[in-house]
């Protein structure tokens, strides 16, 4: 009769193989990356941004902020990927914030470059209510490594204090790099308003 040590040892070399298989994509296709790369590096990848902006038309200034968090899925063996994200963006009233869910398409230019758009309508916002249809917003950007965009965007804004159509030029962090990023964008955003109110 084997011992129980023989049997451990026989059930753990029956099991590693089968663990290994589940634990390791079958092919690089198979991932989920956080920093966005190309099929077939890719199948699907997440999408982190944060960053500031210039715009036109902000009576307080002309600098905000967006963040953004979607998945983004590469098509096939092509060079197209199609997802979805939510936007956050800073809105002309101070204190407020435009929420606008958008469609987003990448094409990627190299395995290292990407053009990216995408458009939709901004659901949440400042207003009599902050439900229901605050405007628009359109997004262009060149992708460096999923790591660095440079945005620019067409934003309207249907109801609120400053009513009207602007034109963005942005600059954000992606992948691994926005979370940081934001993070230090609040930290910052608190010291100067803990400084303001001292």
């Amino acid at each position: 009769m084997p011992s129980l040590n023989t049997v451990v040892l026989y059930r753990l070399d029956k099991l590693m193989p089968l663990l290994v298989a589940v634990l390791t994509p079958t092919s690089a296709a198979a991932q989920l990356c956080w920093r966005g790369h190309p099929a077939p590096a890719c199948r699907s990848s997440l999408v982190t941004e944060a960053g500031p902006r210039i715009e036109t038309g902000q009576p307080d200034g002309a600098f905000g902020y967006t963040v953004a968090f979607g998945v983004m899925r590469n098509k096939g063996i092509g060079q197209n990927s199609l997802g979805g994200v939510l936007e956050i963006s800073t809105a002309p009233e101070g204190g407020t914030y435009v929420v606008t869910p958008m469609p987003r398409l990448r094409r990627w230019l190299s395995e290292s470059a990407a053009l990216e758009a995408g458009a939709g309508p901004s659901l949440l916002g400042p207003g009599d209510s902050p439900v229901g249809f605050k405007g628009a917003t359109a997004f262009v950007a060149l992708n460096y490594r999923d790591l660095v965009l440079v945005t620019g965007g067409v934003n309207y804004v249907a109801e609120g204090m400053w009513p009207g159509t602007s034109v963005s030029l942005g600059l954000r962090f992606g992948s691994w790099l926005g979370p940081p990023v934001l993070m230090a964008t609040l930290a910052g955003a608190f010291v100067v308003a803990r400084g303001a109110g001292s």
